[in-house]
């Protein structure tokens, strides 16, 4: 007796179990694709998801993680939007070394940071600028609510975010998935020079006493280091209490193998901040 299937594409012959997971693996690529490349009109590159919110002056996230087409169209970050809801713009720029920000002879990822950084560029000024930058175009579009901005960063993107703020007054929330703080842990900045140390971010701590800031690390990770994450978040608490304002820092250590963190760290970080702006 021939099969009922037999008749029906292969696809389907799998039986509705491998139906349904071969569509479930075409839904980031169908999510993946609404993420659009605009640029400013001074030609700054920065990625958004659509459909954008139909108010203007929106609720707005950055995303720093990789390239901008990476920090929105990863699963990770697809289900953090889902979370924020429709309501929330959703924005990310090239980190150095990634996306459009790649130069011809550079290694390429963090070893590109050494690279300019050994040949004195300041690629965490050069970074905040380009971001700031974005940020006033959709200020000035009427696209953002320039009192309703946030930056989630994930390991170096969290390091960036954490400059960016300090950079910005108009970003208020943070949140930063398994961040580096410090440069030097990092096994590609190794012996590098005594400016390197300067960029710590425990430097910036001092001025992010009045940003919300929620971090979540894992307890044994030895890429970013577990303590390092730990010792910037106090140091936030020092810097608010010093300036005699309620520390806004929530800290999570979370068990972990090495440089991760739970999946649904970014569904926890999006209620955070849906929380902490609500009305």
């Amino acid at each position: 007796m021939s099969e009922p299937w037999n008749g029906f594409p292969p696809l389907l012959r799998r039986g509705w179990g491998g139906l349904l997971k071969a569509l479930a693996a075409l839904i980031p690529m169908t999510l993946a694709a609404e993420a659009v490349i605009e640029r400013t009109p001074q030609g700054v590159r920065y990625g958004t998801v659509t459909p954008k919110p139909a108010a203007k002056s929106a609720p707005t996230v950055f995303f720093f993680a990789g390239s901008a087409e990476q920090s929105l169209s990863e699963q990770r970050f697809i289900d953090c939007q889902k979370a924020l809801g429709a309501n929330v713009l959703g924005v990310s720029i090239d980190l150095p070394g990634h996306g459009e920000d790649q130069r011809e002879g550079e290694p390429g990822s963090l070893q590109t940071w050494r690279h300019r950084i050994d040949k004195g560029e300041d690629i965490i000024n050069a970074t905040t600028q380009r971001a700031t930058a974005v940020l006033d175009h959709l200020v000035a579009s009427g696209q953002t609510d320039p009192a309703r901005v946030a930056v989630f960063g994930t390991s170096r993107g969290g390091f960036m975010a954490f400059h960016w703020a300090a950079a910005d007054k108009r970003v208020r929330h943070i949140a930063a998935f398994a961040p580096v703080t410090q440069l030097p842990i990092l096994t590609e900045f190794h012996g590098a020079s005594a400016m390197v140390a300067e960029t710590n971010a425990v430097a910036v701590a001092e001025l992010l006493h009045g940003c919300g800031l929620w971090i979540v690390i894992g307890s044994n990770d030895d890429r970013v280091g577990t303590q390092a994450a730990i010792d910037f978040a106090m140091a936030a608490v020092a810097r608010a209490r010093n300036k005699k304002v309620k520390p806004l820092v929530e800290l999570h250590v979370l068990p972990a193998n090495g440089h991760t963190i739970p999946d649904e760290s970014y569904i926890t970080a999006a209620k955070w901040w849906l929380a902490a702006i609500r009305p």
